[in-house]
């Protein structure tokens, strides 16, 4: 398979889908505000779905395959989610005192701290399913359009995740659109790294999901669902993460 044929399938199911689902909350304009709660709580529940149904699953596979005992696979997918978390934590406390990205008119900054975390953590779990888009086309090209389909589909709600809070926060459109785009950028490097090399090492692959599964539930945790809760109408945050996480299920299910 044509390597960089293979790399700018991932770049498309990573920075244009990421991109585009970030578009879509600004598109409410003024009204952005009345369902930021909404969106962030659905934008949690497909996420949690993601990490213990589909992210988690995959690393421990991946980790039993790996080692002769299962149990050092179940170990290095389990530290591996400790250590992504972990990560996540130390980034949050350096964030306010960095400035990653700066712009202008930011009417809420808890809500542009939520946006850029969110962000960072979608970046590092784009790499790794990048890599499987990767590893899939290098396979066969049924396997690998098939995991293209599912990962630029679920990357829509994950755009919309980084959306949200950036509408809500006062951004304009170019600028969520940015963030977006950036986000989805390491799809395009895993996509060249997993079909360069043929296949990663099932412990590479199992370390590399399971951060990504810490980062995320890091976010979804300390970030989304209580921003969700902040900025709720009535129940409208808890109602979103139970739809996402309906949302999150058919995906997986369906695709």
């Amino acid at each position: 398979m044509n390597v960089l044929k293979v790399t700018m399938i991932g770049l498309f199911a990573g920075l244009v889908s990421t991109a585009i689902g970030s578009l879509i909350p600004t598109f409410l304009g003024k009204r952005a505000e009345k369902y930021v709660s909404i969106m962030l709580g659905t934008a949690s529940g497909v996420m949690l779905v993601l990490v213990f149904a589909d992210l988690m699953p995959e690393a421990i596979h991946a980790g039993t395959l790996a080692f002769e005992r299962p149990s050092i696979g179940l170990l290095v997918a389990f530290a591996s989610f400790v250590a992504g978390a972990l990560s996540m934590t130390l980034i949050d406390k350096i964030l306010p005192h960095q400035h990653i990205i700066s712009y202008e008119h930011v009417t809420d900054p808890k809500l542009y701290k939520t946006g850029v975390l969110t962000s960072l953590g979608i970046a590092i779990h784009n790499l790794p399913e990048g890599i499987a888009i990767g590893a899939g086309y290098a396979h066969s090209p049924e396997l690998g359009l098939t995991l293209f389909i599912a990962i630029a589909l679920h990357n829509l709600p994950e755009g919309i995740a980084l959306g949200a809070p950036l509408a809500g926060c006062g951004l304009g459109r170019r600028q969520v659109f940015s963030i977006g785009a950036m986000a989805g950028l390491p799809m395009a490097v895993g996509a060249f790294i997993g079909v360069a090399f043929g296949s990663m090492s099932q412990s590479m692959v199992s370390i590399a999901l399971g951060i990504a599964a810490g980062a995320m539930l890091y976010i979804v945790a300390d970030e989304l669902i209580p921003e969700s809760q902040n900025t709720a109408i009535g129940h409208s945050g808890t109602y979103g993460t139970v739809i996402g996480s309906i949302i999150g299920l058919l995906l997986i299910y369906f695709v």
